[in-house]
Parts: C-alpha cells; sequence; structure tokens
C-alpha cells in the first residue's frame, strides 16, 4: 500500500490522538517489518483479522504515530502503561506527542472482532533523530478460541443497530484478562455465532464455516474461501489453548445439531489443534448463558473424557457453574449470555487457581 493513498482520518476519539496527514507525512517512517516491532496473535505481513491482536515497542522521541489502515474497526493504545485510548483509524494517526525526550513504550491492540474485516498496519512514525527498540515479550503464552463471548462482544457499551463493532472490546474478554493474570501474552481466535457444528441462525445443511475450520485460517472468513492463508502455529507458539464452544450450537432459533454432530464438530476442533501445536495442554469449557450450560456442558465433558480415554492425556475440562452459577445477572448485559466486563474478569478469577494447576504455572 502506497502512503501517497492513505486520506486524511476523521477524528475518533478524545486525549492526544488526531488524524493530521501533513504532520505525519514529515515524521520518519519505521516500516511494519522493523525487527525492533513485536506481533502478538495472527499477524501476516502487517495484516491481521482478528481481535485481542497486538503490537508492542519502544521508541525514543517526544512524538509517535502510525499508518493504520482499519475502517470499521476499533483500537485501544497505551504509552508508558497508562490508560488504554479508544479510537479507529483509516490512513495517518498521531497518539502522542509533547512526551519526555527519553525511552517509551507503545501497547497497540484491536478491540473488535474478526468478522468487522481485515486491518493494515503499515508501520510507526517517529521524529527524524528518534528510534525503536524491542520490547520485552513474556515467556509463556496462551491461546483462547471461541464464539462472541471469548471475543468480548457488546461488553463495552449500549448496542444499538450501527455500532456493532463499536460496542466489543475483546482484549477486556476473559481470555486476555486470564493471560494477563498469568503474566502471559496472548492469542484470540474468536467470532460471534461461531459454533462447533452449529452456528447461530445457521440452517440445514451446517455446511458454513464452524469453529475447526475458523481455527486453521490466518484471517477470519464467514465463507470457505481459497486464498485465505493457513495458519501456520510457527509464526506465533502457544503453551496452551483454551477451547469455548457450544452455546450457539444450542442457542440457535433453527435445528440444533445431534449428540453425535455436535461431538464430531468439537473433535475436529481439537484434532486441528492438536495437528498445529502437538501435545500442549488443551482446556476446553462452557462459558454462560444459564440456559444452555448444563446441556452443552454435558457434551463437552463427554467428549473430552473420551479423548482422554483414547489416549489424549493433556486434554482437560473446567466446569464453571460447578457450585452452582458462577455469573450473576449483573455480570451479564442484559441478556443472561454475553458477560461485562466484570463478567469477564469474575470468570477469569475463577478460572485462575485451576489454570495455574494444570499448567504447573
Amino acid at each position: 500500500m502506497n502512503r501517497r493513498n492513505f486520506v486524511k482520518m476523521m477524528l475518533a476519539a478524545p486525549f492526544s490522538i488526531y488524524f493530521n496527514s501533513a504532520e505525519a507525512s514529515s515524521m520518519k517512517l519505521f516500516d511494519n517489518n522493523a525487527p525492533e516491532i513485536s506481533y502478538f496473535g495472527r499477524w501476516l505481513n502487517g495484516y491481521t483479522g482478528f481481535g485481542a491482536t497486538y503490537i508492542k515497542v519502544k521508541f525514543t522521541g517526544k512524538k509517535i504515530g502510525a499508518i493504520l489502515k482499519s475502517p470499521g474497526v476499533w483500537w485501544r493504545v497505551s504509552v508508558d502503561n497508562g490508560k488504554k485510548r479508544k479510537f479507529t483509524a483509516d490512513g495517518e494517526v498521531i497518539f502522542a506527542e509533547n512526551l519526555e525526550n527519553k525511552e517509551h513504550e507503545i501497547l497497540l491492540v484491536r478491540s473488535t472482532e474478526g468478522q468487522a474485516g481485515v486491518s493494515y498496519f503499515g508501520g510507526f512514525l517517529l521524529e527524524n533523530n528518534a528510534k525503536l527498540i524491542k520490547s520485552e515479550r513474556k515467556n509463556r503464552t496462551l491461546e483462547f478460541i471461541g464464539d462472541s463471548i471469548t471475543a468480548g462482544a457488546m461488553n463495552d457499551g449500549k448496542l444499538n443497530s450501527a455500532n456493532y463493532n463499536e460496542v466489543g472490546d475483546n482484549d477486556a474478554a476473559y481470555g486476555p484478562v486470564l493471560a494477563r493474570m498469568l503474566n502471559a501474552e496472548y492469542s484470540v481466535v474468536a467470532k460471534s455465532g461461531q459454533g462447533a457444528a452449529v452456528n447461530y441462525s445457521e440452517r440445514p445443511p451446517f455446511n458454513m464455516p464452524h469453529a475447526a475450520d475458523l481455527y486453521n485460517w490466518t484471517f477470519f472468513s464467514n465463507t470457505f474461501d481459497e486464498n485465505n492463508i493457513e495458519w501456520e502455529a510457527k509464526n506465533f507458539p502457544v503453551d496452551a489453548t483454551f477451547v469455548a464452544y457450544g452455546v450457539n450450537d444450542f442457542l440457535t432459533p433453527y435445528e440444533k445439531p445431534s449428540e453425535q454432530q455436535f461431538k464430531r464438530g468439537y473433535k475436529r476442533i481439537i484434532r486441528n489443534i492438536r495437528r498445529k501445536n502437538g501435545n500442549i495442554p488443551i482446556i476446553c469449557l462452557i462459558i454462560p448463558s444459564q440456559k444452555t450450560v448444563p446441556f452443552a456442558a454435558k457434551y463437552v465433558s463427554e467428549t473430552v473424557n473420551e479423548l482422554q480415554i483414547l489416549g489424549d492425556k493433556n486434554i482437560h475440562y473446567i466446569e464453571i457453574n460447578e457450585k452452582g452459577p458462577l455469573l450473576k445477572a449483573s455480570d451479564f448485559i442484559g441478556d443472561n449470555v454475553h458477560p461485562t466486563k466484570e463478567g469477564s474478569k469474575k470468570t477469569a478469577e475463577f478460572l485462575l487457581p485451576k489454570v495455574k494447576k494444570i499448567l504447573n504455572w
């Protein structure tokens, strides 16, 4: 993509984020392949198509910006571990200026899940005498795959007919929150409405892409696309994968999968994880809603048990509601399905000691 083709962006948030192509063009571009830039989650050549993917780098100087072509997708940015600021971008953006002339660190994280589209990060913009410095990476990395609950859907504001992408904050879903509690990096592969065997509102013959298909791809897609690149796990190795599917399969208003169909779809997910990652721990769970948990959880628990009997000793199941509902009505956004940020935090806190025991961390 040519920088000359980028358009001036509209103001998306207050604070120091603003858009000024003329000023940005006078700054020095550190291209997205600069070795100092660290990428987390599913990225390829500056492109990403999932939520909660992020970038970290240290830099010198008083000002920093970036080229970020990502219309309709919302992001957060934090400088020097400050408050994360929300914005959307389609060109050149200045994140901060008038900083102290010393070493700083920036975190840039995508808030919106993959179905909003693919984003392009072209690189960072610095003053001519400034430089990038590689940030430290944590020693452990976790992966979370699932549906809208794993994607943090609707946890960041009141939903209306036009703002679905804006009111989701994937980085505040239970997965990234749990990873931070465990001092780990993370990757999220999640899509609202996704099922193991049947997607929400999918009708027979159930031939849409399902969770096992999505897991194989570098970028999100609603359809089978022969041009979608197969994800290479070596590009972002993970130490364990969390699997959270089953709610949409049985919440769908149309025909639901049989027990056999669901278990077959769920086992496809596990096979694909094993094929890409080897014998890492796989932790399976069902996050609410309450009305589908007992039914879906039963099938997931039985599937894990069947796989263990067949010889997979590194797959585990955690029952969220073992002692009754973990989350109260106030922990959901109002639908008893999608947790608020506080509900996601409670879920992560519940999982923390159990996950530590499984992973021996």
